[in-house]
């Protein structure tokens, strides 16, 4: 295709050229395997430490910014284009987390993530939207560290970035910038709504729905009526998300359609997975691009009828990964690289320890993240020879998965963290769970986790 009949590129990292398909098979599995697997060593801390007013430049990989309070940063750039910022959900491993950190790979332009600092200051939050307290609006900050990183790399266009509790601030601080436009997956736009943000009242106080800087309540600024453009894809099996998507849609007198549809400068596009932890079910690596290209629209705009099949594709993707997921002893393992090393770990359960006694073996499932629990030995005075693995969802109370072990046939558990919404633990328990344990249990295990 010649330069003069181009569709406008968006950047996509994937061109592959070659002069032989030989070649060509070559180059493609080098660029995929490049795009898909990545070096986490990169978020590594550097060390360096900017102040928001003296800053003149922005460092690659890990930095801090200190601005009111100190925010954790990862940046990358390939080449000019949107400065693409991703804003973070929930807390789902160590803080601070940079949730699609290796999306710099795969498109052309800048990338900066910024770390909710809630889950810094205050331990037992699991969703902290970016809020911040009383009289400080941590949104208002992302924002002016935002318009300093694109002051400084010249005045990209700039793309918010975020799904569930970094959805709503990813929208609140796109409003606030110029040049700016926001694409949320399975957002929480009215917070009280969510039952997750009962946490959020109780440990800073946050009252949603009256507070003065509109923080509980992004119902407006989701308005198509809004200056700025916003693409909002939501999965219409989660329950929770089917809430705020009712409450949005009677609002602003917005017609619900399964696949894309438009109204002002609002774009949806509705998808489906399997039900069960749905919420969760959003990355999937080649529906990156299409969603970009929502972002880019207006300058490359095609058939709105394609984003219906992409819909049932992506129902497939998780439809399959949760069949691959319950088959016993079998992982899941197009998800890229290798999360954890296999490790072999000792545990004793003591007969003192209550009818609940337990050993926590993974106290943070990661999402698409898929586990694999293996039981090498099971030693006890009564000569026991099986434990309950159980997983629970600990902020909902819920069981979202249980299994009896053994150290023969039975000895292998398979968990995949799609599924997962709040804090999730696998945990371990003697087969008298619930019962007094008359005796100490060794169980020594196997764990492997391979995931994004």
């Amino acid at each position: 295709m010649s330069e003069g009949n181009r569709l406008f590129d968006p950047g996509f990292n994937l061109a592959v050229i070659a002069d032989d398909t030989s070649k060509l098979y070559d180059k493609v599995n080098s660029r995929r395997a490049q795009l898909r697997n990545h070096d986490r060593s990169r978020l590594d801390p550097t060390g360096a430490i900017l102040d928001i007013e003296t800053m003149d430049h922005v460092p690659k990989g890990r930095f801090q910014i200190r601005h009111h309070v100190v925010f954790d940063c990862f940046f990358e750039s390939d080449g000019e284009g949107p400065l693409s910022v991703y804003l973070n959900g929930s807390r789902t491993g160590e803080v601070p987390e940079f949730k699609r950190w290796s999306y710099y790979k795969m498109f052309k332009g800048y990338t900066l993530n910024i770390a909710d600092p809630m889950y810094s200051e205050h331990e037992e939050l699991n969703f902290g939207w970016y809020w911040g307290d009383e009289t400080h609006n941590y949104r208002e900050y992302v924002a002016d560290i935002v318009e300093k990183v694109a002051k400084i790399l010249g005045g990209p266009e700039i793309i918010m970035n975020g799904s569930s509790a970094g959805g709503g601030p990813a929208v609140y601080v796109a409003n606030l910038l110029e040049n700016a436009k926001a694409v949320v997956i399975n957002p929480q736009i009215k917070l009280s709504l969510y039952p997750n943000s009962r946490k959020l009242v109780s440990v800073v106080g946050a009252d949603l729905d009256n507070d003065p800087y509109s923080r509980g309540d992004m119902t407006d600024l989701f308005s198509p009526d809004t200056p700025c453009k916003t693409v909002m894809i939501v999965n219409i099996a989660s329950e929770s998300d089917r809430a705020q998507f009712d409450h949005l849609c009677s609002t602003h007198g917005i017609p619900m359609k399964y696949g894309l549809s438009r109204k002002g400068n609002l774009t949806i596009w509705t998808y489906m997975t399997p039900t069960g932890m749905a919420h969760g079910k959003m990355d999937y690596y080649p529906m990156v691009y299409p969603i970009r290209l929502l972002a880019e629209e207006g300058k490359n705009r095609g058939s709105d009828q394609w984003y219906d099949i992409l819909s049932e594709m992506w129902f497939d993707h998780h439809n399959l990964a949760s069949k691959i997921s319950e088959l016993n002893g079998d992982i899941p393992r197009s998800k890229g690289a290798v999360v954890s090393d296999t490790a072999v770990e000792e545990a004793v359960i003591p007969k003192d320890g209550g009818r609940w006694a337990h050993k926590v073996v993974v106290d943070h499932v990661i999402p698409d993240t898929a586990y694999l629990l293996t039981v090498k030995e099971i030693s006890s005075a009564s000569g026991r020879d099986s434990v309950t693995v159980l997983v629970k969802d600990v902020d909902n109370g819920r069981i979202l998965s249980k299994g009896t072990m053994d150290a023969g046939e039975r000895n292998r558990f398979v968990y995949s963290g799609s599924r997962t919404e709040g804090k999730t633990e696998i945990r371990l328990y003697p087969d008298t769970i619930g019962k007094p344990n008359p005796d100490d249990v060794k169980i020594v295990y196997e764990l492997f986790a391979m995931g994004r």
